[in-house]
C-alpha cells in the first residue's frame, strides 16, 4: 500500500477518484470522489506591502497544474536577495517572499522595484519562465 498516493493526469477532464484504505487490523474502506482536472494557469502580482498588517504581506505566484516552482528575487543591481524552490506541489506550501534579504542579516528591503524570476513546471511536463518587476510599497 502507498501512504500518500498521488496521480498525475495526462489530460484535462472530469474523473472519479477511488481511494481504498486498510487499517492495521485489516479493515478496509472505499471512497469515491469526483475531481475536475483543469488547464494550466499561473498568476503573479506586481505589488505587495510587507508591513506586518496581515494584508498582502507576501509576494508569490499562484496557479493551477503547477508541480515545480522556483522563485528568485533580485535588487536593482542584480544581486540575488531571495531564492525559494518547491518540488512537491501542491502538497508543499508555495514559496513566499516576505520582503527581507535572505542569506544575510534578513533585513527588510527598502520601498523600491525588484525583479522576479519564476520557473515553473506544469503537470503536463511543460516548463515556463516568467520575469518581471514587483513593487515593494510600505
Amino acid at each position: 500500500f502507498i501512504q500518500f498516493p498521488t496521480h498525475h493526469y495526462a489530460d484535462t477532464g472530469a474523473y472519479i477518484i477511488t481511494l481504498i484504505v486498510q487499517n492495521a487490523s485489516g479493515c478496509m474502506d472505499t471512497i469515491r470522489y469526483p475531481v475536475e482536472v483543469r488547464d494550466f494557469a499561473f498568476y503573479i502580482p506586481n505589488t505587495f506591502t510587507p508591513n506586518g498588517d496581515d494584508k498582502n504581506d507576501f509576494f508569490f505566484g499562484e496557479g493551477l497544474g503547477v508541480v515545480q516552482y522556483e522563485m528568485s528575487i533580485f535588487d536593482r543591481w542584480g544581486n540575488l536577495i531571495f531564492f525559494c524552490k518547491s518540488n512537491d506541489l501542491p502538497q508543499k506550501f508555495p514559496c513566499l517572499w516576505d520582503g527581507t534579504v535572505k542569506g544575510g542579516d534578513n533585513k527588510i528591503v527598502q520601498e523600491d522595484v525588484y525583479v522576479y524570476r519564476v520557473f515553473l513546471k506544469s503537470v503536463f511536463g511543460q516548463e515556463y519562465l516568467y520575469i518581471g518587476n514587483v513593487n515593494v510599497v510600505r
